[in-house]
């Protein structure tokens, strides 16, 4: 899920590539403030740790949108709820020169896929602040969506969820 790569000109820059199926995105961090680059779009989305706040921005608009708050339902009614399971499996392999751990991944019963996590890889970085913006930004998305998330089926829904789960299994670096 998260490949990680630190740059070696600076010690407090970070980038974090992300690749889900055919797309590809970055996180691009100095431990205080946060872009995000999706590929193919000049889109890109701003996240301040200290205040919490993540803000859209549309160039070819000259949109900025605050994203830091949560939208209304679209139809006043929560989204479903999704039990995450995440068991241990053994260990995994070295990804991006961290040590992982394996994990089986289901929601509401239903396997979902392996997972492979690093607690060494949360150690001295931002990525716990990269992944608490990524849960604000999931759980406005989700809360926007209202009860019409029932149509995302309960493994995305799991995967979309994982950001809640780092602090005891480490950052997701790969999901099969």
């Amino acid at each position: 899920l998260a490949f990680l790569v630190t740059s070696s000109l600076t010690t407090a820059d970070t980038i974090i590539e992300f690749k889900y199926s055919d797309t590809t995105s970055q996180f691009l961090t100095d431990g205080n403030m946060a872009r995000i680059n999706s590929r193919g779009t000049d889109d890109y989305k701003l996240v301040h740790f200290k205040t919490s706040t993540i803000y859209s921005v549309t160039p070819g608009d000259k949109q900025i949108t605050n994203l830091s708050s949560s939208i209304p339902s679209i139809n006043g009614i929560n989204p479903p709820s999704v039990r995450v399971n995440i068991k241990p499996a053994g260990q995994g392999p070295v990804i991006a020169g961290y040590n992982t751990n394996k994990y089986r991944l289901s929601a509401n019963g239903e396997y979902c896929g392996t997972l492979f996590a690093s607690k060494e890889a949360l150690q001295g970085t931002t990525i716990e602040h990269m992944f608490g913006a990524l849960k604000t930004m999931t759980d406005n998305h989700l809360e926007s969506l209202g009860g019409f998330a029932i149509v995302i089926p309960d493994c995305k829904l799991a995967k979309m969820r994982l950001a809640e789960k780092i602090q005891y299994i480490g950052a997701p670096m790969r999901v099969l």
